[in-house]
């Protein structure tokens, strides 16, 4: 806090803090320190609800005109992402499924609308959104010539008010078999 003319740093001014969410209000007092300052720092229960926060500072003085300065802070909540492979190794030609489940982290409550994009193993691309129970699903065929490898699925999720998240998960592909051509032979010479 300084005075508007002279810049003087002006120390022992009252300041009440006061930080809201629309529903629920927190008062901090304090007074300014010697170079004309107030700090208060805060740590937001991790229950706290996602959304716009507001916190106002009334500041006065003895002589002066009280003042008031407002600013605004978003609180993102946190993402929950399980994902489930129908099978762990998938014979090459055969199809896997990918089953996405979207919750908050902290209440547990199924999040439709989430926005979930992957790619899996660099070159195959899908996107998809939950829907009411927080769920999405993809399914597709592994290429019948791709054999005895490990496949990589990158996700991300992502919905408004929410931190996007970034998940790996991976699978193993069986060995190819051959079904064109003569039965191969072991031979010894």
């Amino acid at each position: 806090v300084m005075d508007a003319k002279s810049l003087r740093l002006i120390s022992g001014a009252n300041v009440q803090l006061h930080i809201t969410d629309g529903m629920t209000e927190s008062e901090f007092p304090g007074v300014t320190n010697s170079q004309g300052l107030y700090n208060h720092s805060w740590t937001l229960d991790p229950a706290s609800k996602p959304g716009a926060y507001k916190v106002v500072a009334n500041v006065s003085v003895p002589g002066y005109i009280p003042r008031t300065y407002g600013a605004n802070f978003q609180v993102q909540g946190q993402l929950l992402v399980q994902v489930n492979l129908a099978k762990g190794v998938v014979n090459p030609g055969d199809a896997q499924i990918l089953t996405v489940n979207v919750l908050d982290a902290t209440t547990k409550q199924k999040i439709s609308g989430a926005s979930v994009a992957g790619k899996i193993s660099s070159s195959k691309k899908f996107s998809s959104i939950t829907d009411g129970n927080g769920i999405t699903s993809y399914s597709w065929n592994i290429s019948p010539v791709s054999g005895g490898t490990i496949s990589k699925i990158a996700l991300n999720v992502d919905h408004k008010g929410y931190s996007a998240l970034s998940k790996i998960v991976t699978f193993k592909t069986g060995k190819s078999i051959n079904l064109l051509g003569p039965p191969q032979e072991n031979q010894t010479k």
